[in-house]
C-alpha cells in the first residue's frame, strides 16, 4: 500500500512542476532569438532598408557655374561646377563623381542649420579633361528614422560634360638697363579673362636691327602659369644694342587651345 502511495505522489509532483518548467525554457529560447536578432546589424539594416519611405527625402539636384547664371550640363575646364541639393529630412549626404564607373572626386558632409547644400568641384585636369562625360551620384540619409539608431537613404543622379576652353595671351616686357636684363611676363587666360592655371609658356625673341625682319625666332625657355595665369620669365641680355621682339606661345592641348602674342618693338641701348 505505502509504495503505491509514494508512486502516486511522484506521478502528481512530476505533473506540477512540468509547465512551469516547459515555460521557463520556452522563454528563455525565445529571449535568446530575439536579442540575436535586433543584436545582429544586417538584419536590422534589412529591415529598415524595405521600409517603404512616407515621403522623398531628396529632390533632383541641379548642376550650375559659379561663372554663369542658371543651371547646365555643359561646363569647361577649368570651371568650378556648383551642385545644389535640398531636402527638409536629411541628416548626412555622399556626393560621387565618376566617369566608367570609377569614381574620380567624393565628398562627405552633412546638412547643417538648413535644408540646402552647395558643394564646390573645380574642374581642372587631370582629374578633369575635355571631351568626357562624368555622372553625379547625391546620396542623404536620414537618421533616428523610423526608430532609433537605424536610417533611410535616397539619391539623385545627374552628368555633366567637360568641353575644351579658347585662350588669350596677354605679354608686357621690360628692360632693364641698370641690370641689363629683359623681363617678360605673359599672362594666360580663357576668352573671357578668367585666369588659366598650370599650362606652359615659350618665349622667344627676335632681332629686328637688319634691312628687314628676320623671320627666325631664338627659343629662350618655358614657364608654368601660377594661380592667377601668369607666366614670368627674365634673361641676362647680353646681344648687340638694337631693337628686338618678343614673343610668347602657349601651344594648346586636349583642354585648351592655343594662344600667341608678340610684343612692340624694344630698344636695347
Amino acid at each position: 500500500m505505502t509504495y503505491f502511495k509514494n508512486k502516486l505522489l511522484a506521478l502528481m509532483l512530476f505533473l506540477i512542476l512540468i509547465p512551469p518548467l516547459y515555460w521557463y525554457v520556452t522563454y528563455v529560447d525565445n529571449a535568446t532569438s530575439s536579442s540575436a536578432q535586433i543584436d545582429n546589424p544586417h538584419d536590422l539594416k534589412t529591415q529598415i532598408d524595405n521600409t517603404s519611405r512616407p515621403v522623398d527625402l531628396i529632390d533632383a539636384i541641379v548642376l550650375k557655374s559659379r561663372r554663369r547664371t542658371g543651371s547646365s550640363n555643359v561646363f569647361q575646364v577649368g570651371e568650378t561646377l556648383v551642385v545644389v541639393a535640398e531636402s527638409q529630412f536629411a541628416s548626412a549626404y555622399t556626393l560621387e563623381i565618376s566617369e566608367n564607373s570609377s569614381i574620380v572626386f567624393v565628398k562627405h558632409g552633412e546638412f547643417r542649420g538648413g535644408a540646402r547644400v552647395e558643394v564646390e568641384i573645380l574642374l581642372s585636369p587631370p582629374t578633369f579633361s575635355a571631351g568626357h562625360t562624368y555622372n553625379v551620384t547625391f546620396r542623404v540619409r536620414a537618421y533616428n528614422e523610423p526608430i532609433l539608431e537605424a536610417f533611410l537613404t535616397d539619391s539623385a543622379a545627374s552628368n555633366f560634360t567637360v568641353v575644351k576652353v579658347s585662350t588669350k595671351l596677354s605679354l608686357k616686357v621690360e628692360f632693364d638697363g641698370w641690370l641689363h636684363c629683359m623681363k617678360m611676363y605673359a599672362n594666360l587666360t580663357t576668352v573671357d579673362g578668367y585666369p588659366i592655371t598650370n599650362e606652359t609658356v615659350d618665349f622667344l625673341l627676335q632681332f629686328r636691327n637688319r634691312p628687314k625682319p628676320t623671320d627666325g625666332w631664338l627659343p629662350l625657355g618655358s614657364r608654368k602659369t601660377d594661380t592667377t595665369g601668369l607666366a614670368e620669365f627674365a634673361i641676362a641680355f647680353a646681344l648687340s644694342d638694337g631693337k628686338y621682339r618678343i614673343k610668347a606661345i602657349h601651344k594648346g592641348n586636349e583642354n585648351y587651345g592655343a594662344s600667341e602674342t608678340v610684343s612692340d618693338d624694344i630698344q636695347v641701348p
